[in-house]
């Protein structure tokens, strides 16, 4: 099975990423799923109701609702409340907001997708725009709750960032931006490579061969074409509030223009599809000029998606907190149209409520599928469980898991192999009784070629009512370069998936390098395949990073010196107010490195640890030259 490619079309006319992981572990939400079945019948709306201070108005139900479609009441199937979690407050420790994590988890479903577009092709560099820019986007950041997921994309070349919930990845991401017209260096990490997609799953909706000129050709065609694909694959992402920020000082589409009218109409009718709403910002400021059919465009985008843009003003940042608060407390509302045909015209929606003075914000309208000529739907053909949870929007819940996975070099050879590491846990089993687990893990290139698979079928017997084990796969050979993962399981027709970027690094060639992390657990869960990652370590790791007071845990890694010199190791603990709760130090002889590497393991002292989360960081240094690993973990 080859699934699509992810989300991610990188040209200089687009690039967008796709569907990549949770990239936090946390531990299954207790609160009750807003979800509500829909279906070809089934129209969902996403409803914020403000009070006239613009505050969230909640406790609303199905009485208070009216939907008129083309001035039509029709009948309400549901009203589904939904309530953000609050941003957490600034942690006391730098860490617990922007250290990496080694493992990612599918625990919850997110509550909002939001994807912030940042337009290089556009962007100019006077006024202190990249400046601006970066600026907004990172205030983005500072708004995020624990359930969102989010991806950073550029119109142009920049340095694209899959869905996720890792600050250090995506403030890595947001600082790579360069506008097309600057004479400054690329970014640290360089750019992606122009005319490359990214990603498994938005190849479908990529016209094939696109390159930076076809978008040049036509008004705002870079962003228009950027739009266009992010709402394309959007539309296949589950329930919940989507969100496109869009940062851009050059939105000349066009939108109102008749000579233009079904390109850009074209990338509305898609964003509306996809019930994505869009709120733009102009990071130029005040200036001496303005160009009205730019920020027309830009208002016109906003409100035709229930969204607002924020524009003429030097602090455009500061409105960023309006938008994320405006989406942190909203109704999921199904109705059943009266109209059932399936002619794919634009359909006209008011949502009103009985509240007095309340303002009502939801997408105008919706397209209904249309059928082909012969009258038959055009329908996706279904996808297995296992496929559909390797190559969704985002990654698939039924089968909670967590996933790590660790790139130890080859000895000899430039390339390296990738250690995978799963735990999966099920509440449906039964003790004694064998299961089928059908896992694979796909590792896809920039360029979103898929360069190879490891699909396995296993059998495991329940120790208990609660089906729980790690799963190990491996990828054998694998190039220096950046990559995407993804890990799929199935089992009993329930499926569960996870998606990570993985940087591999030069390991022959570097001076220093280190290989990721291996967490191993005393007791430890059981394996279904423990021999899999014999040829790569002699530990028996685990993805889980939660452990008791009694537990023992030992991280493993393996250094690579080239030069023979001997490295300096130091492996230090921090709480949650970033003091220092262990510490050891190790001198790694040159002799150790006769064949390229060491290996360093530390064993870590929990029964020493209150209970609360914790921050193992790894840190190996040779001459000038210094490294580092992290780990989060939990003891409970």
């Amino acid at each position: 099975m080859t699934p699509s490619r992810p989300l991610v079309l990188l040209t200089s006319a687009i690039v967008c990423f796709s569907a990549t992981l949770r990239s936090q572990q946390v531990p299954p939400d207790p609160r009750p799923q807003a979800t509500f079945k829909t279906g070809i019948d089934v129209v969902q709306l996403d409803v914020s109701v403000f009070d006239k201070d613009r505050r969230p108005i909640r406790g609303l139900t199905k009485e208070d609702f009216q939907i008129l479609e083309n001035g039509k009441a029709q009948p309400i199937v549901a009203v589904v409340p939904v309530d953000i979690t609050e941003p957490p407050p600034t942690p006391t420790a730098a860490w617990m907001r922007d250290a990496p994590n080694d493992v990612v988890s599918n625990a919850r479903e997110p509550r909002r997708l939001v994807s912030i577009v940042l337009d290089d092709a556009g962007m100019g560099v006077d006024h202190g725009e990249p400046v601006s820019a970066r600026k907004i986007a990172n205030v983005i950041l500072d708004q995020l709750s624990p359930d969102d997921l989010v991806s950073v994309l550029f119109t142009y070349i920049g340095r694209p960032q899959n869905w996720t919930a890792d600050r250090s990845r995506l403030r890595a991401a947001i600082e790579s931006l360069v506008p097309k017209t600057s004479t400054l260096p690329p970014p640290p990490g360089g750019f992606a490579p122009a005319g490359a997609p990214s990603s498994p799953s938005m190849r479908a909706a990529m016209s094939a061969g696109a390159r930076p000129a076809a978008c040049a050709y036509r008004k705002g065609g870079c962003l228009v074409d950027t739009l266009n694909n992010v709402a394309t694959v959007l539309q296949d992402a589950p329930l919940g509030r989507k969100i496109l920020i869009l940062i851009s000082s050059n939105g000349d589409l066009r939108v109102n223009d008749p000579d233009q009218a079904g390109y850009p109409q074209d990338m509305l009718r898609a964003l509306t599809r996809a019930n994505v709403t869009v709120y733009a910002f102009d990071p130029r400021g005040l200036t001496t000029e303005r160009f009205q059919q730019e920020t027309d465009d830009l208002w016109s985008i906003a409100a035709a998606t229930g969204g607002f843009a924020t524009m003429h003003t030097n602090a455009p940042e500061i409105k960023v907190p309006n938008a994320f608060r405006e989406n942190a407390s909203y109704y999921l509302v199904g109705f059943r149209p009266i109209d059932t045909a399936r002619d794919g015209r634009f359909r006209r929606v008011e949502v009103r409520v009985t509240r007095p003075g309340a303002e009502v914000r939801t997408r105008r309208g919706y397209y209904p599928p249309r059928d082909d000529a012969k009258g038959r739907a055009n329908a996706r053909k279904p996808a297995t469980p296992l496929e559909g949870a390797l190559t969704g929007v985002t990654p698939a819940s039924d089968l909670p898991m967590t996933f790590s996975v660790a790139a130890f070099g080859i000895p000899g050879k430039r390339e390296a192999t990738l250690a995978i590491v799963s735990s999966l846990s099920s509440l449906h089993a039964t003790k004694g009784s064998a299961q089928r687990i059908n896992v694979m893990a796909s590792i896809f290139d920039m360029d979103g070629k898929g360069l190879g698979a490891h699909r396995q079928t296993l059998q495991v017997t329940p120790q208990s009512d609660r089906l729980a084990f790690d799963v190990y796969s491996r990828i054998p050979t694998v190039k220096p370069g950046r990559y995407e993962v993804r890990f799929a399981a199935e089992n009993e027709g329930r499926a569960g998936s996870v998606f990570v970027d993985v940087d591999v690094p030069n390991f022959a060639n570097e001076d220093l390098a280190l290989s990721g992390v291996l967490v191993e657990r005393s007791p430890s869960t059981a394996v279904a395949n423990p021999g899999e990652l014999a040829s790569v370590t002699s530990v028996k790791p685990t993805a889980s990073r939660t452990f008791a007071p009694s537990d023992r845990m030992r991280a493993f890694l393996r250094v690579y010196e080239k030069n023979r010199k001997g490295v300096h190791v130091v492996a230090r603990v921090a709480n949650e107010r970033d003091e220092s709760v262990f510490g050891r130090t190790e001198d790694l002889a040159a002799a150790s490195f006769n064949s390229g590497s060491a290996d360093y393991q530390v064993e870590i002292p929990m029964a020493e640890f209150r209970p609360g989360r914790y921050l193992l960081t790894i840190e190996a240094s040779s001459g000038e030259k210094r490294l580092s690993r992290t780990v989060r973990f939990e003891v409970r």
